[in-house]
């Protein structure tokens, strides 16, 4: 049975890997995305962020770490690290933690690879283009 997990910082870049997330893996099922205020995704289908259909998951800003509807917290490593970034994501895989949550951390250039190949393989007129 795969787990209920939660996606931060939920991004444009991630919309492929959003999309095809029960596809790529079967170990997570994807129920929460989240997403700093400054991005204006907040209330909005995934799919907003890249013009695209709705998936039917909407993006949201408060990291409830109490909410039940999720129990693994994956954090994806898109952001060039400055100390108050650094500092946020500590605060935030530490509570997570606390809050009894698994914590899987992804890194940036295998987020990248996936999302990209995705995209590509799904907007052929992008590809050609670019």
């Amino acid at each position: 049975m795969s787990k209920s997990a939660a996606l931060y910082p939920y991004c444009a870049e991630l919309f492929p890997a959003v999309k095809y997330f029960n596809v790529l893996q079967n170990e997570y099922t994807l129920t929460k995305l989240f997403s700093p205020s400054g991005f204006g995704l907040i209330g909005k289908d995934a799919g907003y962020a890249v013009n695209q259909p709705n998936v039917g998951i909407v993006v949201e800003d408060a990291l409830d770490m109490n909410d039940s509807s999720w129990e693994v917290l994956l954090v994806t490593d898109l952001f060039q690290k400055t100390n108050d970034v650094s500092k946020l994501y500590e605060h935030i895989l530490s509570t997570a933690i606390d809050a009894g949550k698994t914590v899987v951390y992804l890194v940036n250039n295998l987020v990248k690879l996936i999302s990209q190949k995705l995209w590509y393989r799904n907007n052929p007129m992008i590809a050609k283009i670019t």
